[in-house]
């Protein structure tokens, strides 16, 4: 499958962008408020699109509790890792691991 430029550009600034928070919560003097600082920005940017986007239905609000804790407990486990973990071991077993659990 090719891609084509502007998705392949978009692919990898996320990628980057994965990358370089994944090194400061690594780097940080508290890794875990570091994290914490990233998600409240990270949830500050998606404000505007839940605003403009329509309300999700009853239906979904299971889903969305339920993939709420699993992040919680994915980014409280990375913290920790981080922690006695080399960032060279840590991130790409962080990084793997979402699809082989997702398949």
């Amino acid at each position: 499958m090719e891609l084509d430029p502007v998705t392949g550009t978009m692919v990898l600034a996320a990628a980057a962008m994965h990358a370089t928070w994944n090194a400061v919560v690594k780097r940080a003097a508290d890794p875990l408020v570091m994290q914490a600082r990233i998600v409240g920005i990270s949830a500050l940017c998606a404000l505007p699109f839940a605003i403009a986007l329509p309300f999700p239905g009853l239906a979904t609000w299971g889903w969305i509790a339920a993939g709420t804790i699993v992040h919680g407990l994915y980014f409280t486990i990375l913290v920790e890792a981080y922690r006695v973990g080399d960032f060279s071991h840590v991130y790409p077993i962080a990084r793997g691991s979402g699809p082989l659990l997702v398949a």
